[in-house]
C-alpha cells in the first residue's frame, strides 16, 4: 500500500486515526495501542503477507528483550551488561533490517559491479536480454 494510494488516504487512514481517537476518548488507551499495532500489521501485510511474520518475530525478540532488561533493573553491576544487551538487541533489529533491505544489492550485484568499476561500464541484466551502461565513475563501486 503506498501513502499516496486511494486505499490509504480513503480508507486506511481514516480506520487508523478514528478507531485511535475513539479508542482514547473513551479512556481505553491500552486499546489504542492496541488498534495500531493491528493497523500496522495491517499496512505491512497489505504488500506481502509474509512481512508480518518478520514483523512480528522482531516485535516478540524486542518484547523479550525488554523483559528481560526489566528483570534486572535494580542491579548495581549489571550496567554494564544491560548496554550490551541493549546493543545486541540494536545490532539484531539493524542485522534484520540489512538482511532484507540490501543483502541482495550488497552482496549478489556488487561482484558485477566490481566487474566494470574501472571503465564506468556496468552490465546489467534486463528481460529484454542484456545491455551495458554507461554511467558516472563517481557512482562506480
Amino acid at each position: 500500500m503506498l501513502f499516496n494510494s486511494y486505499i490509504f488516504i480513503l480508507l486506511f487512514l481514516p480506520l487508523s486515526l478514528t478507531g485511535y481517537f475513539v479508542c482514547n476518548a473513551k479512556g481505553k488507551y491500552e486499546w489504542g495501542k492496541a488498534w495500531l499495532t493491528a493497523m500496522s500489521l495491517w499496512f505491512y501485510a497489505w504488500f506481502y503477507v509474509k512481512y508480518v511474520l518478520i514483523i512480528a518475530g522482531s516485535i516478540l525478540g524486542n518484547y523479550a528483550l525488554y523483559r528481560l532488561l526489566l528483570g534486572r533493573r535494580g542491579r548495581e553491576a549489571g550496567r554494564r551488561g544491560d548496554l550490551y544487551l541493549t546493543a545486541a538487541g540494536a545490532g539484531a533489529n539493524l542485522g534484520v533490517l540489512f538482511y532484507y533491505k540490501y543483502y541482495d544489492f550488497c552482496f549478489l550485484w556488487g561482484s558485477a559491479f566490481s566487474l566494470f568499476s574501472r571503465s564506468g561500464f556496468w552490465w546489467i541484466p534486463t528481460r529484454a536480454g542484456q545491455r551495458t551502461i554507461r554511467l558516472w565513475s563517481m557512482l562506480c563501486l
